[in-house]
């Protein structure tokens, strides 16, 4: 997961991309491990949720303000609706954030039907995080891959390069993170989460294709 040298700046999103959803795939077997006999604990969860939110700002502050000057003068005109969503996706606050942190907070009180009210919050809000990068990876980064041009590119890992040393810091946290068991006992949930990474690379520009209603 350690940052490599600077390539494609769409590619690099897209591994950005990967990351995160790896994050969200913990933080949903953390969901179901609430309705096990060997639940998460909320220290687990509270960095889980750190953690996203941390690399999920700084992701986002990469693509609006580093790669989005660029896409807007080259992005086929369907692409425009999709670049303006995840803007406002990025910038405007999100109220299953605080619903989840309220749910947490409830579950690290110990209060009761706190576990059930967490484990629901965090499907809820696992699954709109889930849709939101396959959003990203269907619309805007797919459709900008066959018309980005190499000057443009270039300028925006110029750009890049000014966050790359906190991009990599967060990635090794995150790492270690994701490399510890989920309980500090070793157990866990083993099952798999509905969240397969999301990779746009190679597919047909998809800006002009109707919404999915899932993702709309």
């Amino acid at each position: 997961m350690t940052q490599s040298e600077p390539n494609d700046p769409l590619e690099e999103l897209d591994r950005e991309n990967e990351i995160l959803t790896k994050l969200v795939e913990r933080l949903a077997e953390a969901g179901l491990s609430l309705r096990s006999d060997r639940p998460e604990t909320s220290d687990r969860i509270s960095e889980g949720l750190r953690l996203l939110s941390q690399y999920r700002s700084l992701h986002g502050r990469r693509f609006r303000e580093n790669l989005e000057p660029e896409a807007r003068i080259v992005a086929m005109p369907g692409c425009f609706e999709h670049l303006d969503h995840l803007d406002r996706q990025f910038t405007e606050p999100d109220p299953k954030w605080e619903t989840v942190v309220s749910a947490l907070d409830s579950y690290a009180r110990g209060e009761a039907g706190a576990p059930e009210r967490l484990a629901k919050e965090l499907d809820t809000f696992t699954q709109d995080e889930y849709d939101r990068i396959r959003y990203e990876e269907t619309y805007p980064l797919s459709c900008l891959l066959s018309v980005f041009p190499e000057d443009a590119a270039n300028r925006v890992n110029t750009e890049f390069d000014r966050t790359n040393a906190q991009t990599a810091h967060l990635e090794q946290l995150i790492e270690r993170y994701l490399g510890q068991s989920p309980r500090e006992d070793g157990a866990g949930p083993s099952s798999p989460t509905p969240f397969p990474i999301v990779d746009a690379r190679g597919q047909k520009c998809t800006c002009c294709d109707p919404v999915p209603e899932d993702l709309a």
